[in-house]
């Protein structure tokens, strides 16, 4: 019965070690379009900063997009993803698309390298240019 307990105990303490989210989702947008980040960087790697950014457009309002804007969602998103800091800004050294799988939704691996720029309280931003031309900011609290 005691190795019974113990076991127990030490299944308790693995799923809550499990299930605690070191990397929460952050979520800014509005009824035209949802943006959600994810932090995904290796803290051992110095000076790059990884995130897995989600864009879903609203309901409905870009169900009917055409081919070439679905291609532009895909592979000319370069520029529209950067992080801020006053004025500096700092661009993303990689955008890669990511095949989710999900409809109406699209994702992308965002790559920055920030070892060469002074240490601040960034700020992700993602500059629409295809689905409503606006500017989306969130607050990074790494």
């Amino acid at each position: 019965m005691e190795k019974l307990k113990i076991l127990f105990t030490f299944l308790t303490i693995l799923f809550f070690y499990a299930c605690s989210h070191k990397s929460a989702v952050r979520q800014t947008g509005d009824k035209d379009l949802t943006l959600q980040l994810v932090n995904i960087s290796d803290r051992k790697v110095k000076g790059d900063i990884s995130y897995a950014a989600r864009i879903i457009p609203g309901k409905g309002k870009y169900s009917s997009a055409g081919k070439s804007l679905k291609e532009s969602l895909m592979y000319r998103m370069d520029s529209c993803f950067y992080l801020e800091a006053g004025k500096q800004k700092v661009y993303s050294q990689l955008t890669q698309p990511v095949a989710n799988g999900l409809s109406g939704a699209f994702e992308y691996l965002v790559t920055f390298d920030i070892d060469n720029f002074d240490e601040h309280k960034w700020n992700f931003v993602y500059q629409d240019k295809y689905l409503n031309q606006k500017r989306y900011t969130l607050k990074l609290a790494d």
